[in-house]
C-alpha cells in the first residue's frame, strides 16, 4: 500500500475529525443540543480527541494515551475551554 495516500487519508481523517468536534462542542455551547452527550468511538479517535483538547499536533506516527478496552472518557467545559475531565475509567467493568 502507498504510505503517502495512508498519510493522506490519516490528513483527512484529522481535519474532518477536528472540525466535527468543533461543531459538536458549538452546538452544546449554544444549546442546540443536550448539555450530555454520549459519543461511542474506536480508541483510536479518543486518542485523537486527547492530542485535540491538549493543544498537540495529532499524526497517524503519535503515541497513545491510555485508552482501554471499554474505558469512559468524560469531556468537559470549563472556564478554560474543554478539557478531559475523567481518563480512562472502568469502574462499570467491577464485578465483571
Amino acid at each position: 500500500m502507498n504510505i503517502g495516500l495512508i498519510r493522506s487519508l490519516a490528513v483527512i481523517f484529522q481535519e474532518q475529525f477536528n472540525q466535527s468536534f468543533r461543531e459538536l462542542c458549538r452546538r452544546i455551547e449554544d444549546q442546540e443540543l443536550a448539555s450530555n452527550v454520549l459519543l461511542v468511538t474506536h480508541g483510536g479517535v479518543i486518542n485523537m480527541l486527547y492530542y485535540v483538547l491538549s493543544g498537540q499536533e495529532w499524526t497517524n506516527q503519535s503515541s497513545f494515551y491510555p485508552v482501554d478496552h471499554t474505558s469512559i472518557h468524560t469531556v468537559t467545559k470549563a472556564n478554560e475551554g474543554w478539557k478531559m475531565s475523567e481518563m480512562n475509567i472502568r469502574n462499570h467493568l467491577n464485578g465483571m
